[in-house]
């Protein structure tokens, strides 16, 4: 199968992984009597296309057979799902046209391309080194097929408790020409001969389920039957070997599990979890001492990542309620073209619960307003979801996001995304947008220890005087091993925390534990855009790029990053309060 990585890719920078390809179902294929369902790459999902004398009807004749969304109207952006790129611009001739790329956004558990790291699940890892795999150029390759037909919500998603997923391992057809699949479908478990020419074949899978799950396995043979019965990405790697050689080769797709859990109007008391010495991060930036003068009353901080679990202890007194919305009644009461949106949307899956799949988003949220270690921790949060459970994204439901954030009336966009590539056009009018509407935008600058001025990567400050970008720092304030960074487009640093001493923040599944820690430049900006609610709290009347050069010039002198980012500051939200509210700058640390 097609292992080619797609282009522009983008990543939620929270852990230092290798990024895989993003899979969804495509094509059919024939043989044993039954038709199979192939797993592909998807390189996009559609277009998204800006034009200014076409309405939605006008596109949506111009294409009967695709769904078509309005992202904003009074720009005239459009989302096309699975319409072809040619085909939209020869019908769109005077419009601006971008596909609508899938986005490697939350890398997966293990590198599903390196044997070695399937050797670290835990249960299985004695099963995989059994097999001694050694690696060839010329050894035989294996295809994944679906079975089954799941009720699949988008490309490659299922709901949480829903039928199994059963998969098919083949040869790849350039590597078996006389392959006969009636033979290889009577003899399953015991390996297959592919004519006399082909050396004889055995299949194992390695499943790497969700936290939590009971589906990760190790099983021989040519089918393995996946159970989503908890939320999140299935890694699921075929591993097909020569017997007699022992050469291997990994073929893999990544499937996901959503679940849709209302906002519960109330939840149980959840005293003694909260340990304050766990959560390192609100010393160092002295948000303890910001909180004697603002704690982020009466502002909104929309984040746009993976969801949020607003039932979170620690969270669902904090979450935006849209009180011009009536719950549950099918009705869209606001007319913005979305029904029953009460806190929040998912623009992954075009539902109205952006609950969290993956945790990242609610790691994220609770670093800006968890009610005891959040840094704006009276502050409200949008839940805004773009990511799929695989990990993925489009541009499409990025862009979306931010658009329904400024309808919203956010006072601040958190986006721990970044990723290699310029920003596109699109993306750069809906930052634009929110520029105007008076919305900072507080972004990761990367965990690929890159700098951002001699790689082209988005999202950084050169997006717009609006954009905030972030560097990671560890507790003695020295740029962390993965932190991208660069003089010209990051602006400040921030507590990211280190694999030894990760950032402590709320966990998705509760079921599991309160509370989990993680590393990465995602950690160090919703640090920062807690401050900036801080700063904002106090000043109603600042500006987005007020707030920003409040935060970067209030910022610690850290000599080591006086060469990486163009402030060669670590933030100070005490500081950066007195100077919102017009008071002498407190600067060093502990004052």
């Amino acid at each position: 199968m097609n292992r080619g990585e797609l282009t522009p890719m983008v990543s939620v920078l929270s852990r230092v992984a290798k990024y895989v390809v993003i899979v969804g179902t495509a094509a059919l294929f024939v043989g044993c009597g039954q038709k199979l369902q192939t797993i592909k790459n998807k390189r996009s999902d559609g277009v998204l296309v800006q034009v200014s004398d076409k309405s939605l009807s006008d596109i949506q004749s111009l294409f009967p057979k695709n769904k078509v969304r309005v992202i904003n109207q009074e720009d005239g952006i459009y989302r096309i799902q699975g319409a072809e790129f040619a085909d939209a611009k020869s019908k769109l001739p005077n419009g601006h046209i971008e596909e609508d790329f899938y986005l490697n956004i939350i890398p997966p558990r293990v590198d599903v391309n390196e044997i070695s790291s399937l050797e670290t699940i835990s249960s299985i890892g004695d099963d995989i080194r059994n097999l001694e795999c050694k690696k060839s150029l010329r050894a035989t390759e294996g295809d994944i097929f679906l079975v089954n037909k799941p009720q699949f919500v988008t490309s490659g998603v299922v709901e949480v408790g829903s039928s199994p997923i059963s998969l098919l391992a083949q040869v790849a057809a350039n590597r078996a020409q006389d392959w006969n699949p009636t033979n290889f479908l009577s003899n399953p478990l015991e390996g297959i001969n592919v004519g006399t020419s082909a050396p004889r074949i055995e299949f194992h899978w390695v499943v790497s389920a969700p936290p939590g799950s009971q589906s990760t396995a190790f099983v021989n043979g040519n089918m393995v039957s996946v159970n989503p019965d908890r939320p999140g990405e299935y890694a699921i790697i075929l591993i097909t070997q020569e017997v007699e050689t022992k050469n291997c080769t990994l073929a893999s797709v990544r499937l996901g599990a959503t679940w849709n859990q209302p906002y519960k109007q109330s939840i149980p008391d959840h005293a003694g979890t909260y340990v304050a010495s766990k959560f390192f991060h609100d010393p160092i930036v002295r948000a303890d001492q910001a909180w004697k003068e603002s704690q982020g009353e009466g502002v909104t901080i929309a984040v746009i990542d993976s969801g949020i679990n607003y039932n979170h202890p620690d969270l669902h007194e904090n979450i935006k309620i849209n009180r011009n919305e009536i719950p549950d009644n099918g009705i869209d009461d606001d007319g913005n073209g979305l029904i029953d949106d009460v806190y929040g949307w998912d623009f992954g899956l075009d539902d109205k619960y952006p609950f969290d799949d993956e945790s990242h988003g609610t790691h994220v949220s609770g670093l800006i307003a968890a009610e005891n270690f959040g840094v704006a921790k009276k502050a409200k949060i949008l839940p805004i979801k773009a990511i799929l459970p695989t990990g993925s994204a489009t541009s499409g439901s990025i862009v979306s996001s931010i658009y329904y954030a400024i309808k919203q009336k956010a006072d601040i966009i958190n986006m721990s995304l970044g990723g290699g590539g310029e920003t596109s056009a699109i993306l750069l009018a809906a930052l634009k947008k929110a520029q105007q509407a008076g919305i900072l935008v507080v972004v990761a600058a990367g965990n690929e220890k890159t700098d951002t001025d001699a790689v082209a990567t988005h999202f950084t400050a050169k997006d717009g005087s609006n954009v905030l970008c972030v560097s990671a720092t560890d507790e003695f304030d020295a740029l962390t091993s993965y932190s991208n960074y660069g003089f010209k487009n990051v602006d400040l640093a921030a507590p990211g925390g280190t694999e030894d001493n990760p950032i402590m923040s709320t966990y998705a599944f509760t079921d599991l534990g309160q509370y989990i820690a993680y590393p990465g430049t995602s950690m160090a900006t919703p640090i920062v855009a807690g401050a900036a609610a801080l700063v904002k709290s106090v000043n109603h009347n600042l500006s987005p790029e007020q707030i920003k050069a409040i935060l970067v010039h209030t910022g610690r002198d850290v000599s080591g990053l006086s060469t990486k980012i163009n402030s060669g500051k670590v933030l100070d939200a005490a500081a950066a309060v007195h100077a919102a509210k017009g008071a002498p700058l407190f600067i060093s640390a502990g004052n």
